[in-house]
C-alpha cells in the first residue's frame, strides 16, 4: 500500500466522486484494495461491503465507508439464538431465512420469466438500510465489483445519470459450476449481463481468456486488469540447494485438489519441501492427515497473514506453487492473486498446464510448466530442474515484476475512469 502512504488527501468540492459496490468482506479482498488505493488519490469514494473498515483508511477524508450486515450462516445464527434468547437475535433469523427463500424462489421464477431476475435481485438488495441510502445519493460513477451488483450499481447510475464501470473477477455464468444447482445460477448470471453489463462504459475482468469468452458470447470486450499486488524492495537471499522449500498460499477448498501437490511432494526428491499457508478450515485436517501418512516431516502448514503481509512472508520461500486442478472453467483459465504474489515475492514458479499462469511463465522465464496435473508429472518437473535453474528463475521473477505489478495493472484503472470524465 505504499501509493498512499505518499499521499495525504486534500477534500477537494471539484472532485469527482465514485462509489465502489462491493458484497465481499472489503478487508479480505485484495482487488478492491488496491482499486480503492489507486482511486482515491484522484477521486472522493465512498466504499460499500461487509465487515469493518480496513486500519491503514480508517482516517481518509474523502473516502466514507459504508458497512453491510455480512451475511450469516443459519447454523450460526440459530447457535447464537439459543445462546442470547433474544428476541431480536430471532428477528434476524427470520429475516434471513425469507431473504434465501426468496432468493431460490427468484431463480425458479427467473426461469419462466428472466425480467424477474432483476427486479427479485433489487428488492433483496435494495431492502437493506444502508445500501438503499447511499444508492439514494448522488455519485458521478459506480463501480461494481462482479456481477452480483450489477443491478442496483445500473439502477443508480441510470437514474443519476453518472458512468457505470464494472468488475467481473471471474467468468459468471460457470463460477462454481462444478455444483449440482449451478445451472440455476447460470441462467440467473446470463441475464444480469445481458441486461446491464452491455451497458456499462467500461468493464474489466482478470484474464485475456475470460475477456475473450465475455467479447465471444456477450458481445463485449472487457478491459484486462491482472490481480497483481503492490511491487516490493526484496532483499538478496540464498537457496540451499539441498533444502528448497516450496509455498502453497490461500484458500484450503476440495475442489481445487491441494492434496494432489502433497502426493507430488511424496515422489519429488528429498531437497523439497511443502509449505501451506491456508485459510482455516476443515480440509485443513484432512490434508494435514494425508501429509503425514504420505511424507512425513515434509509439508509444514502455517497460519495465514493478512493480503497485505502475503509477499513479504512467502518471500523467504524459495518457490511458488501456484496450481490449481481444472475442476471447473475458471479454475482452468484462472490468473489467481497467488500467481503474482509469487512473482512480486521473488519465488521461481511451479505450476500444471493452465494456460493463462502458462503463458506468462514461458514469457518470463520464470518458472516452469508440467506436463499435467497429475502428481507423478508435478513430481518429474520438480526432480528435472537443478538448483541453479530455480535461482536463475527467481532472477526472471524479479524482472518480471517490474511488469506484473499493481502500479502498472491498476493505472489502468485510473485511465478508464480519466477518459470516461473527460467525455463530460
Amino acid at each position: 500500500m505504499t501509493a498512499l502512504k505518499r499521499w495525504l488527501p486534500i477534500p477537494m468540492s471539484n472532485r469527482k466522486s465514485i462509489c465502489i459496490l462491493a458484497l465481499s468482506p472489503i478487508v479480505q479482498d485484495g482487488r478492491v484494495l488496491r482499486q480503492i488505493e489507486y482511486l482515491a488519490p484522484h477521486y472522493d469514494l465512498t466504499v460499500v461491503g461487509f465487515g469493518s473498515v480496513h486500519p491503514f483508511w480508517s482516517n481518509y477524508a474523502n473516502i466514507k465507508w459504508v458497512y453491510l450486515p455480512q451475511p450469516a450462516s443459519v447454523v450460526s445464527m440459530l447457535a447464537d439464538l439459543f445462546k442470547k434468547r433474544s428476541f431480536s437475535k430471532l428477528k434476524l433469523l427470520i429475516n434471513s431465512l425469507l431473504r434465501r427463500l426468496g432468493f431460490k424462489l427468484l431463480l425458479l421464477i427467473g426461469q419462466l420469466f428472466p425480467p424477474a431476475y432483476a427486479t427479485g435481485y433489487a428488492l433483496l438488495w435494495t431492502s437493506i438500510p444502508e445500501l438503499k441510502a447511499v444508492l439514494a445519493q448522488h455519485h458521478d460513477a459506480y463501480h461494481a465489483n462482479d456481477w452480483n451488483t450489477l443491478p442496483f450499481a445500473a439502477a443508480a447510475a441510470r437514474r443519476q445519470n453518472a458512468r457505470l464501470v464494472v468488475d467481473l473477477h471471474e467468468y459468471a455464468p460457470l463460477e462454481f459450476e462444478n455444483q449440482r444447482n449451478w445451472w440455476l445460477h447460470k441462467s440467473f448470471r446470463n441475464y444480469l449481463l445481458r441486461r446491464y453489463a452491455v451497458q456499462a462504459n467500461a468493464v474489466t475482468t482478470v484474464a485475456p481468456l475470460i475477456a475473450e469468452r465475455y467479447a465471444l458470447e456477450f458481445g463485449f470486450k472487457p478491459y484486462v486488469v491482472m490481480n497483481a499486488p503492490e511491487a516490493v524492495a526484496l532483499l538478496p537471499k540464498q537457496m540451499d540447494p539441498n533444502q528448497i522449500r516450496i509455498v502453497h498460499h490461500g484458500v484450503a477448498s476440495p475442489v481445487r485438489k491441494p492434496e494432489l501437490m502433497i502426493r507430488a511432494i511424496a515422489l519429488a526428491d528429498s531437497r523439497y519441501s511443502l509449505h501451506f499457508m491456508l485459510m482455516p478450515s476443515t480440509y485443513v485436517q484432512e490434508l494435514k492427515k494425508l501429509a503425514t501418512e504420505l511424507v512425513p516431516g515434509r509439508v509444514f502448514f502455517h497460519d495465514a497473514v493478512s493480503p497485505e503481509k502475503i509477499v513479504e512472508t512467502i518471500a523467504e520461500f524459495d518457490i511458488g506453487f501456484n496450481f490449481i486442478a481444472p475442476t471447473n472453467y475458471n479454475y482452468r483459465v484462472c490468473l489467481p492473486n497467488k500467481f503474482f504474489e509469487s512473482i512480486v515475492a521473488g519465488l521461481a514458479i511451479c505450476t500444471g498446464p493452465s494456460p493463462s499462469m502458462a503463458e506468462i511463465v514461458e514469457k518470463y522465464g520464470c518458472g516452469v510448466v508440467s506436463a499435467s496435473f497429475e502428481p507423478e508429472d508435478l513430481a518429474a518437473s520438480l526432480n528435472q530442474t537443478t538448483a541453479e535453474q530455480w535461482i536463475a528463475m527467481q532472477q526472471a521473477a524479479r524482472e518480471a515484476a517490474k511488469e506484473l505489478n499493481a502500479a502498472h495493472e491498476m493505472q489502468k484503472v485510473v485511465q478508464i475512469y480519466q477518459n470516461l470524465f473527460a467525455e463530460n
